[in-house]
């Protein structure tokens, strides 16, 4: 585990928004998550562009852009109800079985990233430039000079439409540069665990975080706090579980991580598992192939909750946070490079996840089989 970031460099900026965020995973060689957009879009997508180009003349209060996953519906609808307010609702398609409707967004902005170097020269060579006084390995962060370019003029671009709303956004449309360039009326929806080593909310400095941030209730607010964010905090609402949609109360259900060494005990697990029904829920980002055409018993979901598996097994994950909050016990199958002390020490302070409590730990297939007969 992360001990510490190296060096930051806030001082990077475009036009004095700094955009050091864009690079302080690579500079920690940290792996930055991957998303795989989907090119197909329905009446749907065309649908909501076109509420999105005359948002100002709509009568709509507020806006939300969120991630199509269960728990940010449940919350962009807990908020709105709260508000009172007329809202719109725009869904990124997140692997999680919902399907998005922003497709002709994020072709406008893919297009910013991908001609920044040409259209927005000036803002790309000055960030290189930067980069370069400061001795820094251009070719690991060369990549991102057009990402961050290209998001500052795709956030002032949208300024544009969303002039006047309440806009409530969450890996979804408006680019993570708004937290610094603050353009639009928006607060920022937590997403996910955030801890102590999160590149965009850990260890920041005062002026790089200036949108509020809504947590999910006062669960999160110390933790938040004590990672070193500084920033507006807004304890909000916490996401309501939604409902089934299928029956799982009797079988045993995965839930992937990006990990290989996970999926490799995965798909060894279930093939000892001829007795029962077995589910595999791949993380959105996962591209390990789960060859299960053989096992009669097993089959690939979306969208389903831990809390409603009568067994739900998993890595890290923000779904761990959900299983202690509904009082549901899982099992934690961990790879090959983390021992027990450190699984430990972690889940707790991410999660509140308290060893037997919660969870047990199988530190290999054998022994998650002898937890499952159990």
């Amino acid at each position: 585990m992360q001990k510490k970031f190296l060096p930051d460099y806030w001082q990077v900026n475009i036009d004095g928004i700094s955009v050091w965020s864009y690079f302080r995973f690579c500079n920690n060689d940290l792996p930055t998550p991957k998303y795989s957009p989907s090119y197909k879009f329905s009446l749907n997508d065309v649908s909501f562009f076109l509420r999105f180009l005359f948002l100002r003349l709509s009568t709509k209060n507020a806006v939300f852009f969120v991630a199509a996953r269960n728990e940010l519906i449940s919350l962009s609808n807990q908020i709105n109800s709260s508000l009172g307010k007329s809202s719109l609702i725009f869904l990124r398609e997140d692997g999680h079985g919902i399907k998005g409707n922003v497709f002709f967004l994020e072709v406008i902005r893919f297009l910013f990233r991908k001609t920044a170097p040409f259209l927005f020269r000036r803002g790309c060579s000055s960030v290189l430039s930067q980069l370069i006084d400061l001795k820094l390995d251009i070719k690991k962060f060369e990549s991102n000079i057009s990402v961050a370019v290209g998001d500052y003029y795709f956030n002032k671009f949208i300024a544009f439409f969303l002039k006047g709303k309440h806009v409530y956004f969450s890996n979804c449309v408006i680019p993570k540069i708004e937290r610094t360039q603050a353009l639009h009326l928006s607060i920022e929806l937590q997403h996910g665990v955030i801890h102590d080593f999160h590149p965009d909310y850990a260890n920041l400095i005062d002026g790089v975080f200036n949108v509020p941030l809504m947590c999910w209730g006062g669960f999160w607010k110390d933790k938040i706090i004590n990672s070193g964010f500084k920033g507006e905090l807004i304890i909000g609402e916490i996401p309501k579980k939604q409902d089934r949609y299928f029956d799982a109360s009797d079988n045993i259900v995965f839930f992937s991580t990006i990990s290989t060494d996970v999926s490799d005990s995965i798909m060894e697990a279930v093939g000892q598992l001829d007795h029962c029904n077995v589910f595999i829920q791949p993380h959105p980002r996962d591209l390990f192939f789960y060859n299960i055409k053989r096992f009669k018993n097993v089959r690939l979901i979306k969208g389903m909750s831990p809390v409603d598996c009568h067994i739900p097994i998993m890595n890290d994950s923000t779904l761990i946070y959900f299983c202690v909050c509904g009082n549901k016990s899982f099992i934690y199958l961990a790879s090959s490079n983390e021992n027990r002390i450190e699984i430990e020490t972690r889940l707790f302070i991410k999660y509140g996840a308290v060893l037997n409590k919660h969870y047990k730990i199988a530190d290999n297939v054998t022994q998650l089989l002898t937890y499952i007969t159990i």
